[in-house]
C-alpha cells in the first residue's frame, strides 16, 4: 500500500476550490458599478451592527458568516492579552486573534481544514493546514506567509503539534504504520491489521534534519488504553503534543497510552513514564488521568507540570485542567492544583490549558457547546470566559502578547440578493484614514473605482454581467499608500431577480457556455433548432456519468430560494440527473428526474443554506438516457415565491450532516425520505466510505417508507479521518463527509 495514499485517512484531503484565472472581460466604470451610500453610517465603527446584513465589530468589518464570539464574564482581574484560536468547522473556517472584549484583532477565511494558531519563542505564528499544503504555515508580524513546516524522510505531518524554540529549532510529529498479524497476538486480531505509530522529528532554522525517534522502537501495542486490539486499525498511542522541558529534554504526550514521558533529547532514551500501564511514578492524586490533551513544562517552576485531563476513561466522565509536581529522584508525582467546571463538563478529546504569566489559568474545553476560554484565578475564581455562539468547536485556545501590524489590508467579497459588498482591514494598524478601491480594466490593469472612509463598500448596481476583480489599498493621515490586498475575482450576473443565472438557456448560441462531454464509444450527436439542444443518443449508455452537459461559474447567494426551470422531452421515457454544486456538494437537491414522451415544463425551487459560492457548476447527467432527448429553455432565477406549473420536485428527500462534526466517537446521522402519496417503503442504503472510496461498513440496508429517520452510529474502530457517508433511495444518492478527530 502506497503510504502517501494510506495516511490521507488520518486528515484526509478537502475538494479543493477552482482558482480563477487572472482574465476579467468587461469594463468596469461608475456607470455600472455605484456605490449605495445609504449604508453608510459615520456611527458604524462604533458599535456591533447588522442592518443591511453588514457587519462592524468596534471598527473592524466582517462578513455576515463570521463566527460570534462572545465574553460572558470580563474582569480587570483576567489577562489583558490577545486570544488565539480557530473555529473549528470543515464549512466555515477563520483564523481568529480576539482582544478581550469580543474584538477581532485579525482574522483569515481559510479554504479548508486548520488548526492551533500559536506564537512562538521566535515571534513565529504558525498553524496547521490540511488541504495542498498538510503542514504548518508559519507567519510574520505581518501576517504574511514566510514558511512551512513538515515532516520529511517520507512521512506525513500529524496536525497535531509543532513547537519551535527561540533559535529556530522546531519539532513536529509525524504519522507512520506498519503491517502486523493481531491474529498471532490476540483472539479476534486481524492478520493484516495496520498499526498506526507516531515519529517526532527536530529540525533546525534552516531545516536540517537534526533528531528522529519512533514509537515502534519504544512503546508495545499492549500498553494502549481503552483501544480495541481486535481491529483493522490500531490507533495505540496517538501523540497529541510535544514540549521541551526546562533541562532542555522532550516531553510528549500519548493520548491512547494515557502517559506522559520525557525522552533524552541528546540519546533518544526514555528518562520516565508518567501514567498508563507503564507508570513509574507513586502518584498523589485520588483522580487517574486519561486521554490527556496539551501537556506543559509550567514555566519558571522545574518539575511542575499542567495538562488538560480529558478523562475518558473515567466513569463518570468529566475533564479538568490539572497541574502535578514530578521528583524523578524519589520518583513521586504530586497534584498540586486543578480546575473543574461546576457543572464538570467533558470533553472526549481536544483542548487546552495554559499557565499565564499573572498566575492564572486558561482553559479551552473544545466541545462546541463550551466555553472556547475559561481563565481562571489560582484558587478557581473564573475572571474570564468567551466561546462562539453557534456550532464551533477550537482545538486549542492560547493567549499572547501581540501587536503585529498588517502590512496590506485583508478582503473579503460578499455577494447578496440585491449587491454586493467588498470588506476590508488593515489589521492592527490604528493610523488608516481611508481606503482605496480598485477593480481591473480590460487591459488588465487595475484603476482606482472609489474611496471609502469606512471598512466596507457596497456596490449595487451591475449592468453588465462577467468576471470582476478587486483589490484594496489602505491610506494613512499623512497621505501614504500601502501594497495592495490580496486579490478577488468573482462572476457576477447581476442584482435584479429576473436575470437567468444560466448563459444560453436557450442553446441559440449552440453550445456557447457550455461544456458537452462523452465518455461513452456510442455515436452520439447533437441538433441545434428552435426546440433547444437535440441529443441523439444511438443506444442506452448505462452510467449517469458518461454523458455530461455542463456550465460552470453560477453564483449562488447564501440565504436566497432559487428556481430552476426547464423544458424536455424524450423518444422513450428516460432517467437524467441533475445537480447544482460541485463534486461533493449539491445544493439544489434535485436529483433524478423522468423525462417522457410528451414535452414538459420543469420546476425546482430551493433555498442556498450553504455559503454564497461564486464557482456553482450545473450538471446534466444524460448517460442512462434509453433514447434522444431534448432541452431548451433552461433559466436559474431568484424565486419570487409563485408557483411553477407540473413542478416535479423532490425537495423531501434530505440526509443531514451528522452531528457533532468532528466528534470522537459517536455522532448522529438524521436523513428525511421522501413523503409522497404513492411511493411506498423502498429499499434503502446507508454505507460508509473512506477518503479513497473503499467501503467502511453498511450503516442501513432495508425497506423504510417515507419519513424521518435517525441513526446512531459508532467510530471507536476507526482511525481519525475524514470519511464519507453516503444514502441511496430508489433513484436519489447523496453523500457527505464527516470528521472523526481522536
Amino acid at each position: 500500500m502506497d503510504y502517501q495514499i494510506f495516511m490521507q485517512i488520518q486528515f484526509g484531503r478537502l475538494s479543493q476550490k477552482i482558482i480563477w484565472a487572472l482574465l476579467l472581460t468587461f469594463l468596469i466604470t461608475k456607470t455600472n458599478l455605484s456605490q449605495n451610500e445609504s449604508f453608510f453610517d459615520p456611527e458604524l465603527n462604533k458599535t456591533l451592527k447588522t442592518e443591511n446584513s453588514i457587519r462592524v465589530i468596534n471598527g473592524v468589518s466582517v462578513p455576515s458568516y463570521f463566527p460570534n464570539f462572545n465574553p460572558s464574564i470580563n474582569s480587570n482581574l483576567a489577562s489583558d492579552k490577545k486570544l488565539f484560536l480557530i473555529n473549528g468547522r470543515t464549512d466555515n473556517t477563520f483564523l481568529l486573534i480576539y482582544k478581550n472584549d469580543g474584538t477581532p484583532y485579525f482574522y483569515k477565511e481559510m479554504d479548508n481544514i486548520g488548526g492551533d494558531l500559536k506564537l512562538h519563542p521566535n515571534n513565529i505564528l504558525t498553524y496547521w493546514l490540511g488541504e495542498d499544503v498538510y503542514g504548518f504555515i508559519g507567519l510574520d508580524s505581518n501576517f504574511n506567509a514566510v514558511d512551512t513546516f513538515r515532516c520529511t524522510t517520507g512521512y506525513n505531518t500529524d496536525f497535531h503539534e509543532i513547537t519551535i524554540l527561540e533559535n529556530g529549532n522546531y519539532f513536529v510529529i509525524c504519522d507512520d504504520y506498519r503491517i502486523v498479524d493481531m491474529s498471532e497476538l490476540i483472539d479476534g486480531g486481524k492478520s493484516e491489521a495496520i498499526i498506526l505509530e507516531n515519529v517526532f522529528q527536530e529540525y533546525d532554522k534552516d531545516h536540517n534534519l537534526v533528531l528522529e525517534w519512533k514509537t515502534s522502537d519504544h512503546f508495545d501495542v499492549f500498553d494502549s488504553e481503552g483501544q480495541s486490539l481486535t481491529s483493522s486499525k490500531i490507533d495505540y498511542v496517538h501523540i497529541n503534543s510535544i514540549a521541551v522541558d526546562y533541562d532542555s529534554n522532550i516531553i510528549i504526550s500519548s493520548r491512547h497510552l494515557s502517559e506522559v514521558t520525557k525522552i533524552d533529547r541528546q540519546t533518544g532514551n526514555i528518562i520516565w513514564r508518567f501514567g498508563g500501564k507503564n507508570n513509574q511514578f507513586l502518584i498523589d492524586d485520588d483522580i487517574t488521568f486519561s486521554y490527556q490533551h496539551d501537556v506543559r513544562p509550567v514555566d519558571g517552576k522545574p518539575g511542575h507540570y499542567l495538562m488538560l485531563d480529558n478523562g475518558n476513561l473515567r466513569n463518570p466522565k468529566f475533564s479538568r485542567s490539572v497541574e502535578y509536581i514530578i521528583d524523578s529522584e524519589n520518583m513521586t508525582a504530586k497534584k498540586v492544583w486543578e480546575y473543574r467546571a461546576k457543572p464538570d463538563i467533558f470533553t472526549s478529546l481536544m483542548g487546552s490549558t495554559q499557565r499565564l504569566q499573572n498566575g492564572n489559568t486558561l482553559i479551552n474545553w473544545a466541545n462546541t457547546t463550551d466555553p472556547a476560554a475559561t481563565e481562571v484565578e489560582p484558587e478557581g475564581n473564573i475572571v474570564y470566559e468567551a466561546g462562539f455562539d453557534e456550532d464551533y468547536n477550537s482545538y486549542r485556545t492560547h493567549r499572547y502578547k501581540w501587536s503585529g501590524i498588517a502590512d496590506k489590508p485583508y478582503l473579503i467579497v460578499e455577494p447578496f440578493a440585491d449587491r454586493l459588498t467588498l470588506l476590508f482591514n488593515k489589521f492592527g494598524d490604528k493610523k488608516v484614514d481611508s481606503y482605496n478601491i480598485y477593480t481591473k480594466n480590460d487591459e488588465n490593469q487595475f484603476n482606482l473605482l472609489d474611496k471609502s472612509n469606512n471598512p466596507f463598500y457596497n456596490i449595487n448596481k451591475i449592468d453588465t454581467p462577467g468576471k470582476y476583480s478587486f483589490a484594496v489599498t489602505a491610506v494613512n493621515f499623512e497621505g501614504n499608500e500601502s501594497a495592495k490586498s490580496n486579490i478577488v475575482e468573482i462572476y457576477l450576473s447581476g442584482f435584479d431577480s429576473e436575470s437567468n443565472l444560466v448563459k444560453n438557456g436557450d442553446f441559440s448560441e449552440k453550445l456557447n457556455y457550455w461544456n458537452f462531454e462523452s465518455d461513452s464509444a456510442k455515436n452520439i450527436t447533437n441538433l441545434f433548432d428552435d426546440n433547444g439542444l437535440t441529443i441523439n443518443i444511438e443506444k442506452t449508455v448505462s452510467n449517469y456519468l458518461d454523458i455530461l452537459l455542463t456550465q460552470e461559474n453560477i453564483t449562488l447567494i447564501n440565504d436566497v430560494n432559487y428556481i430552476f426551470e426547464f423544458d424536455a422531452t424524450a423518444e422513450e421515457n428516460s432517467l437524467i440527473k441533475i445537480k447544482l454544486g460541485s463534486a461533493s456538494v449539491d445544493y439544489a437537491k434535485i436529483g433524478t428526474v423522468l423525462l417522457e414522451k410528451v414535452k414538459k415544463h420543469y420546476g425546482f425551487e430551493f433555498k442556498m443554506n450553504d455559503k454564497t459560492d461564486y464557482e456553482t457548476n450545473l450538471y446534466f447527467q444524460l448517460g442512462a438516457a434509453s433514447d434522444d432527448i431534448t432541452l431548451n429553455n433552461i433559466s436559474l432565477k431568484k424565486s419570487q415565491g409563485t408557483a411553477v406549473s407540473e413542478t416535479e420536485s423532490i425537495m423531501e428527500f434530505n440526509l443531514k450532516q451528522n452531528y457533532p462534526n468532528p466528534f470522537n466517537p459517536a455522532t448522529t446521522i438524521e436523513y428525511t425520505l421522501p413523503n409522497v402519496e404513492t411511493r411506498h417503503a423502498s429499499s434503502l442504503r446507508l454505507e460508509l466510505f473512506d477518503i479513497l472510496g473503499r467501503k467502511i461498513k453498511t450503516l442501513v440496508n432495508e425497506y423504510q417508507k417515507p419519513g424521518n429517520y435517525k441513526i446512531e452510529f459508532d467510530a471507536s474502530y476507526l482511525a481519525s479521518g475524514i470519511y464519507i457517508y453516503q444514502l441511496n433511495y430508489e433513484e436519489y444518492s447523496v453523500s457527505k463527509k464527516m470528521l472523526l478527530i481522536k
